[in-house]
């Protein structure tokens, strides 16, 4: 691994823990920290208030540039991470949302419920 990947794979890992303790903060109990799925590995999963929130970290300047690193390619692929997952947390016929927590270096983190939609009709809410 290179010494930029090296750098960029600490920076990821700081910043999921950030965004744990800060969700921590706000009421949320963390069900996981990168989870593998068939469909790719989630950043946090969490639950509250009966749902079951899966929340993809990004270390970014700004909350723009955290909201525009998430592409429609990805938000499908971490939807489809979320419903594999349900079962495996035993989190089966909870409302499921998609959560977006945005790093900024000298800021406090940004916490974006319900940042993109999953599919209708599969339990997204």
């Amino acid at each position: 691994m290179s010494g930029a990947r090296k750098k960029a794979e600490r920076r990821g890992r700081q910043a999921e823990t950030i965004a744990a303790l800060w969700l921590m903060l706000k009421g949320y109990t963390i069900l996981g920290r990168r989870l593998r799925t068939n469909f790719g590995e989630v950043d946090l999963a969490a639950s509250k208030a009966g749902r079951f929130i899966v929340a993809e970290v990004k270390a970014r300047r700004t909350r723009r540039e955290g909201m525009e690193a998430i592409g429609p390619t990805q938000q499908q692929r971490i939807a489809r991470a979320a419903l594999a997952l349900a079962p495996r947390l035993r989190m089966t016929g909870r409302p499921i949302r998609l959560d977006l927590v945005i790093i900024r270096p000298w800021g406090w983190p940004i916490h974006v419920p319900n940042a993109w939609e999953g599919r209708p009709g599969a339990g997204w809410g």
